[in-house]
């Protein structure tokens, strides 16, 4: 089982400064650093994930009724309709300790499949909830996070294509003679595929050439958000994060680092990433916190979102935590 990481690389000075604005570390909006990926499945990475729909079904498999759910969503995701779905990005977590509900190698699955060992995140975000969902638009927004039905749950990512802008817009952008490396791509990973290109020759490295174009795409395309006066603080929040992973993986940027310098001074943005580590906070301890006790850990940390964090995306999460949670 593999975590979710970034690809080992020396920091650029881009990356160096970046990582100082947003604390040291480069993170994902939703927190997963506790999950771990199955082997010989995918393991999703910062440049496979980004500008895509994500939608994420997190599932207490220790009981029968979440194994059912996780059947249930399972099945959603081999529906053939998925497979060229660029837009979107499934991810299948089992939460709780429980077995892994097995999958059938012969069939197709389109999701990234991993676990959580505890019930922590499932708790901190839904309470008593068996299975939750957390939906990421295509700029990298928690546009939904709630209790988990999975109709209604890929309804809505439905809705949310159109505002997407993923590494691949359709396959042939791709070439051919590599298609048995297309499936790395649709499932967001960006690294396993690597040791297999010398098979493919030409085709191989005109893969590669697309993969390294489209980072430096996705790169530059952060860097004109957060340079624009007209980027709200919140969604240069969610900018910041997705450059600062990418360009973990891009050719060095003069343009990203040139922006970066002039985010020092931004307060609106520093009073989002504040709010941003206070819910990391939450998140961090009510992970560890037991269920019969969820409640009292979230009247202890959701009202400063009412009051010094009102306003900021974090608030807005913690909103929809509540919902999710029937926070009283």
């Amino acid at each position: 089982m593999r975590r979710l990481h970034a690809c080992p690389l020396v920091l650029s000075a881009a990356v160096a400064l970046a990582t100082l604005l947003i604390g040291g570390r480069a993170e994902a909006l939703v927190p997963l650093e506790n999950v771990t990926w199955a082997d010989g499945i995918a393991q999703p990475t910062p440049v496979g994930m980004a500008r895509r729909v994500q939608l994420y079904f997190i599932i207490d498999c220790s009981e029968e009724p979440g194994k059912q759910l996780y059947y249930g969503a399972q099945g959603n995701i081999k529906q053939p309709r998925w497979e060229n779905k660029y837009e979107i990005l499934h991810f299948l977590v089992s939460s709780g300790g429980g077995t892994m509900p097995a999958r059938n190698d012969a069939d197709t699955e389109w999701a990234d499949r991993g676990t959580d060992s505890t019930t922590g995140l499932l708790r901190a975000i839904a309470g008593d909830a068996i299975g939750a969902y957390i939906l990421v638009d295509g700029s990298g927004r928690i546009a939904e996070l709630g209790r988990l039905n999975v109709d209604d749950a890929t309804k809505k990512a439905e809705k949310l294509f159109k505002g997407t802008q993923p590494l691949v817009d359709d396959e042939s952008q791709l070439p051919l003679a590599a298609k048995p490396l297309f499936k790395w791509l649709k499932l967001g990973d960006t690294h396993s595929y690597q040791k297999s290109l010398g098979k493919y020759g030409p085709a191989g490295m005109q893969f590669q050439q697309f993969v390294t174009k489209g980072t430096t795409r996705l790169l530059e395309s952060d860097a004109a958000l957060l340079s624009d006066p007209a980027t709200t603080p919140d969604a240069k929040l969610i900018a910041l994060q997705r450059a600062t992973a990418v360009a973990q993986e891009a050719p060095p940027s003069k343009s990203f680092t040139a922006v970066l310098k002039g985010l020092k001074t931004d307060k609106a943005l520093k009073r989002e990433q504040e709010a941003w580590e206070v819910l990391k906070q939450y998140l961090a301890e009510a992970r560890k916190t037991p269920l019969k006790k969820i409640s009292d850990k979230q009247h202890e940390w959701f009202p400063l979102f009412d009051t010094k964090f009102k306003g900021t995306y974090a608030a807005e999460i913690v909103d929809k935590i509540k919902s999710a949670s029937r926070y009283e």
